[in-house]
């Protein structure tokens, strides 16, 4: 070992290279003269005939010592959500100077974090305590200065401020539609500390959270939409032009200008989502003031407004969130919408019967029996005689006390019983007032002044004719068309109708002749029927009975005629006779004969 002097350390020896028997050892002092109050450091070497070893010297000069409590306790009566304060005092007692630096986690904090002490000096230090719930609170508070650490213990119980509602149920009163209805709240601080407070849309800030992350997915879905949708028609549009190098560079900046804009747009949206705070809204229902701050032992008013659009009961839930209370308190808004309220003059009308293809025309009023205007219309309806019906106006507002009077026209062009109910719509209301037309639709009463048309036994090919009379009995006119019908119907050129078409005025008759010419010998039973026009065939009808007979004829002389021994080219002449033997005339013709 070497005589060695660096920085006030000195090291000798009297036999520093002496030899050391197996078994013996040596002793060596070592003095420390410092310069300065400072740190000093040293190794010294040992140096033997195998090895080489270092023995570290260290001497101290001085270090820092901090004087903090060992507990910062703020007791268990802090608020909720309200920021405690306590400020210790820290002093740095040791014979250095040093760096400070604290860490500790939530609920608790420090206003610095870092700092720096001289020798001596002290500095005061703020703890904060923010209970986020009423429970109690021990978090370790770490301290580190020079080369030293300590740690003290931040303690702390949290407990709900003294925050009421008047109110967990509030029904306001039945209000009409289109109109407005207040109820109030009372919001009381019996708290020796101010709070905050606003009326928030959701429970808790975990729904708060959770409606966030929805909105944040359905904003990057519409997004990548968007995006998607901007590529297809960029696409289409490179395909109408050319597909060089120019076309694809023209189509990158498209694309990246896209991208660009969308995502400044969507930053915008994902922006304006992160910074709102979620308040209570609501269409129907307001409250005012939604945010404000309540100071110990006052209270405040809060108006509730119900505006409902529509005859329903609404329902709707605000959560007073305040600074002092752990959970948020619910308040349950309940209103009835009250809507217009109006009725015709009768609920259903009986008309009775109604000849087909008569109109009619009916007035009733709609009565306006509410404190609102209303807004009424008529809802289309499907049914058989439902499209015979016209409703003038069919829509329109009624004053407050006043009526609308509406003229009704009706015109079936079915035949039948018919029960419509027509619904007319109110504005604002759940419930839609009605009005019924009851009847029966029948067709014109005519009739013919026989029961029957007979002809007898007819000559084959003769003319046989018919009269009789049709008459209108109802009080409409028909358009009426008469055919002969029948299981056996005969050829058209048999029966003639004179006239067969015609119009009949109420309270009318016409003369009709059946002409008839048989062609065919047979028995015939057939019927002469009735068509009106738009309301339906066969709607009256008689039978007629017809019996075509071959009346009998005989020749005289009967067999041949007998000319005996003639002259040629000179004319002979007989008489041949035709006795009609039956009771029924007979048409006769002679037929070329064959000269052969």
């Amino acid at each position: 070992m070497r005589k060695v002097a660096k920085s006030g350390l000195l090291a000798s020896a009297e036999a520093s290279r002496d030899k050391i028997a197996p078994g013996m050892e040596v002793s060596y002092v070592v003095r420390f003269k410092p310069d300065a109050r400072i740190d000093y450091s040293y190794d010294l070497r040992v140096v033997t005939e195998r090895e080489e070893f270092s023995v570290p010297i260290r001497a101290s000069g001085g270090s820092a010592l901090l004087d903090f409590p060992d507990v910062v306790d703020f007791g268990n009566d802090c608020t909720v959500g309200y920021q405690c304060e306590r400020t210790v005092l820290v002093r740095n007692v040791g014979d250095r100077a040093s760096k400070l630096l604290c860490r500790t986690t939530e609920p608790f904090s420090i206003d610095v974090p870092d700092g720096f002490l001289e020798e001596g000096a002290s500095c005061q230090v703020s703890v904060f305590f923010t209970p986020p719930r009423a429970e109690r609170y021990e978090v370790p508070l770490e301290i580190k200065y020079g080369e030293m650490e300590c740690t003290a213990m931040l303690r702390g119980g949290a407990c709900n401020a003294e925050v009421s509602l008047s109110h967990s149920l509030l029904l306001i009163e039945d209000t009409y539609v289109g109109l407005e209805s207040q109820g109030v709240v009372t919001i009381r601080n019996d708290s020796e500390v101010p709070i905050d407070f606003s009326w928030r849309l959701f429970s808790s800030t975990v729904e708060e959270a959770q409606h966030r992350l929805a909105l944040h997915r359905q904003l990057k879905t519409e997004e990548m939409d968007e995006l998607l949708y901007m590529q297809q028609a960029n696409f289409s549009e490179d395909e109408e032009s050319d597909s060089g190098s120019d076309g694809e560079r023209r189509r990158v900046r498209r694309e990246r200008k896209v991208t660009k804009l969308l995502g400044r747009k969507y930053d915008s949206i994902v922006k304006a989502v992160e910074e709102d705070p979620m308040l209570f809204r609501d269409a129907i229902f307001k409250i005012e003031p939604l945010c404000g701050r309540l100071w110990p032992q006052t209270q405040v008013t809060c108006a509730c407004c119900f505006l409902p659009k529509d005859a329903l009961v609404y329902c709707a839930t605000a959560y007073l969130s305040a600074v002092g209370q752990e959970d948020r308190a619910p308040l349950v808004l309940k209103g009835l919408g009250i809507g217009p309220k109006a009725t015709f003059s009768y609920d259903e009308l009986d008309v009775g019967n109604v000849f087909v293809e008569s109109a009619h025309r009916y007035e009733v009023q709609l009565l306006n029996q509410g404190d609102i205007e209303v807004d009424f219309r008529l809802v289309h309806r499907e049914g058989k005689f439902a499209p015979r019906f016209k409703f003038t106006p069919d829509h329109g507002t009624i004053a407050v006390g006043g009526q609308c009077e509406i003229v009704v026209d009706f015109k079936p062009k079915e035949l039948g019983p018919f029960h419509e109910v027509f619904e007319w719509a109110l504005q604002g209301s759940a419930t839609a007032v009605t009005l019924a037309f009851r009847g029966t639709s029948v067709r014109p009463k005519f009739e013919f002044d026989v029961d029957k048309i007979n002809f007898g036994t007819v000559s084959f090919g003769f003319l046989n004719s018919r009269m009789l009379t049709l008459t209108n009995t109802s009080e409409v006119p028909c358009y009426y068309t008469l055919t002969v019908k029948g299981d056996e119907a005969p050829p058209n050129n048999e029966f003639e109708i004179i006239p067969s078409r015609g119009t009949l005025l109420p309270n009318c008759a016409q003369r009709i002749q059946v002409d008839f010419i048989s062609n065919t010998e047979k028995k015939y039973d057939t019927r002469l029927s009735v068509d009106l026009e738009g309301v339906g065939k066969e709607l009256l009808s008689i039978p007629m009975f017809a019996q075509c007979a071959v009346p009998t004829v005989s020749f005289e002389p009967h067999g041949c005629l007998n000319y005996g021994d003639v002259f040629i080219r000179y004319p002979f002449h007989q008489s041949l006779y035709l006795h009609n033997t039956s009771v029924l005339p007979a048409k006769f013709m002679v037929e070329t004969q064959d000269e052969s």
